[in-house]
């Protein structure tokens, strides 16, 4: 890693949000047309009346979002392979309707579905490559309902607010023919500023690494981090870290040493807050 490299944490600050509500159900792409989402043009391209998109680190991100209200979401998509992909409709940011797991299965994932991986079945039951399918996603009171051709594969209680919707070609390419959505749809916030919360080679460490982030009971955020005193590698005078942000990310704390050991490696952090007595437990590695 370039000894110049930032270390950035993406954080969702806390603002006022577009209350402007759209009555009518809304195409938000057709015939290679976003007409309400948002992509990068180097990683996305028109061909033949749709969208397609490849590679990882990236997705379509639609412009409005349904938040706790009840919504109908429709989308006509085609994979370009089912071979261990990941390709999926991620939900507020990090929750996954998966069409190609490692194992080729459907699958979701992440906090929205009770956390880890839960297979759904093979994905060439569903799924035939270059074959259009219609995806849907809907939400009736607390119940989120995931359906592939017209058949129910995924129902799951869900009462918190959906924020952000996208489309993930991962390993795989993802072609959108259309996407249309229906419900009291809000239009979706800008994306939060980027912080520099640790920069390689500020306050006597060359490099930082392996960093790690919790909320407190109180809401403060707490980023810890290896800040590694003479180089990149992995071993040698390595100290842990930490910044405090009591403004949701806004503004930061100087960085303060939680633990210094000479010439030795200090590294690791995985902290996790009890959240009945409060207590941030700090769990880490020495050599």
């Amino acid at each position: 890693m370039n000894s110049r490299a930032i270390l950035m944490l993406f954080l969702l600050l806390a603002g006022g949000r577009d209350t402007t509500y759209a009555a009518e159900p809304r195409v938000l792409v057709d015939q290679g047309l976003a007409r309400g989402a948002s992509y990068d043009p180097a990683r996305w391209s028109v061909e033949s009346g749709a969208l397609h998109g490849a590679g990882t680190g990236h997705a379509l991100e639609l412009d409005y979002i349904p938040g706790v209200a009840d919504f109908t979401l429709d989308a006509t998509l085609a994979l370009q392979s089912v071979a261990g992909t990941a390709a999926s409709v991620v939900l507020n940011g990090a929750s996954h309707f998966g069409f190609d797991s490692r194992s080729r299965t459907l699958f979701v994932e992440g906090p929205l579905f009770g956390g880890g991986v839960r297979g759904l079945g093979p994905a060439a039951d569903h799924i035939t490559p270059g074959t259009p399918f219609v995806f849907q996603l809907a939400r009736t009171g607390d119940q989120l309902t995931f359906t592939l051709n017209g058949q129910q594969l995924h129902q799951v209680t869900y009462t918190g607010s959906i924020d952000q919707i996208g489309f993930r070609p991962h390993r795989n390419t993802l072609t959108i023919h259309q996407i249309a959505i229906s419900g009291d749809l809000m239009k979706r916030p800008e994306p939060p500023p980027m912080v520099d919360v640790y920069r390689s080679g500020d306050d006597g460490y060359h490099t930082y690494r392996i960093p790690a982030i919790v909320r407190t009971g109180e809401g403060t955020l707490l980023a810890f981090c290896e800040g590694r005193r003479n180089g990149r590698g992995d071993s040698g005078d390595i100290d842990m870290l930490v910044k405090r942000s009591p403004d949701n990310g806004a503004t930061w704390s100087d960085q303060a040493v939680v633990w210094d050991d000479a010439g030795n490696t200090c590294g690791n952090p995985a902290p996790v807050v009890d959240r009945d007595t409060g207590t941030v437990w700090l769990l880490m590695t020495w050599n």
